[in-house]
């Protein structure tokens, strides 16, 4: 993630769920190294990445997170933070992806099962946090029952009706997850 402080306003999402655009043209010369934040930087921070930086600000792991970070020295270490501390983890992410540029901008090929009907699997899920789509997959995780839906979906093991069911059952759940798949996947 970038350094020095920046406003975290409004935000912009674009169909499907992926970010139209990140800030990374308007602050790789000053926020992203480390440094303060230029006006124009702030400007499109604000515009374009406010929503996640409202998620990174407000997430309930964040003062943990911040110290197991601190105490870190190597990738490693990084990976078992963010096993400890998720929803910070996450939204760090795309906060560092919207302002400084994402790392992967095509998951479709790690994803190609999601697409097809089955299973997002770790690959693939791990490429979309890294993404313009990441917000749409963050939606998902953070929707109400969506671990039950997608305990209910696994155990359909792709069988429409099966799957059909557990939509009724977690609509909000599946109409994430389906919003996610579709920007991923189109």
């Amino acid at each position: 993630m970038g350094g020095g402080s920046a406003g975290m306003g409004g935000g912009s999402a674009g169909a499907a769920g992926a970010l139209e655009a990140a800030c990374e043209s308007q602050c790789e010369d000053n926020y992203c190294p480390g440094g303060t934040a230029t006006n124009a930087c702030l400007t499109c921070l604000d515009t374009v990445c406010g929503e996640i930086g409202s998620l990174y600000t407000n997430a309930p792991d964040l003062p943990g997170y911040h110290d197991c970070l601190a105490a870190c020295g190597d990738a490693d270490c990084y990976e078992d933070c963010c096993a400890v501390h998720p929803k910070a983890c996450f939204s760090g992410k795309l906060w560092g992806g919207c302002s400084c540029g994402w790392t992967e901008t095509d998951c479709s090929a790690s994803c190609g099962d999601a697409c097809t009907g089955g299973f997002m699997d770790e690959g693939c899920q791990d490429c979309v946090k890294e993404s313009p789509c990441g917000l749409a997959l963050y939606e998902y995780h953070d929707a109400p029952g969506a671990g039950e839906y997608s305990n209910c979906r696994n155990a359909c093991y792709g069988d429409a009706p099966c799957e059909q069911k557990c939509c009724s059952q977690y609509p909000v759940s599946c109409a994430a997850r389906q919003a996610a798949v579709d920007c991923v996947c189109n």
